[in-house]
């Protein structure tokens, strides 16, 4: 057997035997194996029990690179951090590292800078804070409890086997199984895989947010969250597991205790994840709606926004703005309709910061929301002199409120061409009566 290469996520093996990856598993808890196979060779027989099939690829030489260079893809690493001074002997045996699975941000994905600040309001440390509008994490302090991964609502943050691209592959490996239980877990268990399920270790089961949890009923039917350590300083066990049993009694599933945790049973339902997390949820919930028991559910982690109506001018600055689109505009004769989606929205309070009418409040909501909702209706303003469509009644009323201007002067139910013949008609008027 010969290590190929190893970072700590994919060991690439050569021709191992089953002590071999039983040994590489010990020693490498949550990486993906792939096992390079020789044309006279033949992968191993059976699987160590430290291990599940889905955790371990066997390719041809050839195809080795490929299958590695895949698995790398996965976006997070560990955190490493020397634990004391060291000797020159230990450095080069590798004894001073500590790898801890410390968050890590996304800034493609990340909403902070348009005023999210979900991740920070539930970090129990204060490790994770919100400076200019960025996340910063303070490595020192954290917990490693995984609630701010739970908590973002766009995957912004992840970590080591903690990220909807890991997970979205995983569950889509376990429903081509036909796995029937899935089964979340931290490094520290030593669970092993039964014959229908499949283990999947998270650094902290207070990743596991309604999203995941969602999507591998969705795939098993059966989903248990357990935590092999009750005294656990990371302290993210209860939070998951109450999160569990609520999200169970919104849709209305069976929810049982178990020592260290709570299985949940639902129903399947047919559907792959791209590991875009807000993409995969909407699917997600649009799927499971049939079976919404309308109990409130704050950690359905969906949103609402409210629009005051005699405020509202329509002026289309949340409809151009929102980073998710969950605004649109429809036009029926000449009404004029905002709508939003409140699926798409992850509440990062935007469109509230720059309405300038400050007629929206951004809020959670306590209920599974429909996929439309109508916020506020105005009509067309034709054009007095060409009929043509140009503006709406809201927004020349709040025009005339910020100006103040009193009464309805004509030029204000004009269109730009046809106000600025308008202007220039009244200008040569004027300079003909000072000439006369």
């Amino acid at each position: 057997m010969r290590v190929l290469s190893n970072d700590g996520k994919v060991v690439v093996v050569e021709d191992p035997s089953e002590s071999d990856l039983e040994r590489i598993a010990r020693e490498n808890p949550g990486a993906q194996i792939v096992v390079v196979l020789k044309e006279s060779k033949a992968p191993p027989a059976k699987i160590p029990r430290d291990l599940h099939r889905l955790e371990v690829a066997a390719v041809e030489a050839s195809g080795a690179e490929v299958a590695a260079a895949q698995l790398r893809a996965r976006r997070t690493q560990f955190y490493i951090e020397t634990s004391k001074a060291v000797t020159r002997r230990e450095l080069l045996r590798g004894e001073i590292f500590v790898k801890r699975p410390i968050p890590q941000v996304l800034p493609e994905l990340c909403t902070a800078r348009f005023g999210c600040s979900e991740c920070a309001d539930v970090c129990p440390s204060g490790a994770l804070k919100i400076v200019d509008r960025e996340v910063k994490i303070d490595p020192s302090s954290c917990s490693e409890c995984g609630l701010c991964i739970s908590a973002c609502p766009t995957g912004a943050l992840v970590a080591p086997s903690a990220d909807d691209v890991e997970v979205a592959a995983a569950l889509n490996a376990a429903r081509l199984h036909g796995l029937s239980k899935i089964v979340f877990t931290c490094y520290k268990s030593n669970r092993v895989a039964k014959d229908g399920e499949y283990v999947y270790k998270l650094p902290c089961i207070g990743a596991l947010g309604p999203e995941w949890l969602l999507g591998a009923i969705s795939v098993g039917g059966t989903v248990e969250v357990s935590c092999p350590d009750p005294g656990c300083p990371a302290g993210g066990a209860k939070p998951a597991v109450e999160l569990a049993k609520r999200v169970a009694e919104a849709f209305g599933m069976a929810a049982e205790d178990v020592e260290g945790g709570v299985v949940v049973r639902g129903q399947r339902r047919m559907m792959a994840f791209s590991g875009a997390r807000r993409r995969d949820y909407i699917e997600i919930l649009s799927k499971l709606r049939d079976s919404y028991t309308g109990k409130r559910a704050l950690e359905l982690k969906v949103y609402r926004v409210d629009v005051d109506p005699n405020k509202c001018s329509l002026c289309g600055v949340c409809f151009a703005k929102c980073p998710q689109r969950a605004f649109d505009v429809s036009r029926d004769g000449d009404a004029v309709k905002l709508y939003l989606n409140p699926l798409k929205c992850v509440g990062c309070g935007l469109c509230e910061a720059i309405c300038p009418e400050r007629a929206i409040a951004v809020s959670r909501h306590e209920a599974l929301p429909g996929d439309l909702e109508e916020k506020a209706v105005d009509y067309v303003v034709r054009c007095k002199s060409c009929g043509r469509p140009f503006d709406t009644m809201r927004h020349i009323n709040a025009v005339k409120q910020k100006l103040g201007i009193k009464g309805d002067p004509e030029w204000l139910y004009l269109c730009p061409d046809c106000r600025r013949y308008y202007a220039a008609k009244r200008l040569l008027e004027s300079a003909l009566k000072r000439s006369q």
